[in-house]
């Protein structure tokens, strides 16, 4: 999976490699210390979760597995792999803007976007 996006200031956005969970068990949580978003894919590697990080990544990811990569919540309940868009920790004000605009370009199972 190849997605890069060049519309900041900052640089460009890349995604971390693929890690699976169903085999990399004592893995960390990938971009543990840096805001961002994070994205949740099925066994047939389609989208089913996008989040966002705008402090840290791994903070948020303990909230959806357990130390194991045992899901927690329903959105990580089909998860088989995580990959991230990790952000310099002065601009994790941009995560929420990156999520939106990636909710907007992809479907996924879990997310749900309000009309507004």
């Amino acid at each position: 999976m190849s997605l890069i996006i060049n519309i900041r200031p900052h640089g460009k956005l890349k995604l971390t490699d693929l890690l699976d969970i169903s085999t990399q068990f004592r893995a960390s949580w990938p971009s543990n210390e840096k805001p961002g978003v994070y994205v949740f894919l099925d066994s047939d590697k389609l989208v089913s979760y996008i989040g966002k990080a705008s402090h840290n990544i791994g903070s948020r990811l303990s909230a959806r597995f357990d130390v194991k990569w045992n899901s927690k919540t329903a959105e990580s309940s089909d998860c088989k792999y995580i990959t991230t868009i990790p952000l310099p920790i002065n601009v994790g004000f941009e995560a929420p803007a990156i999520e939106e605009y990636l909710l907007e370009m992809l479907n996924t199972k879990h997310n749900v976007i309000a009309n507004s």
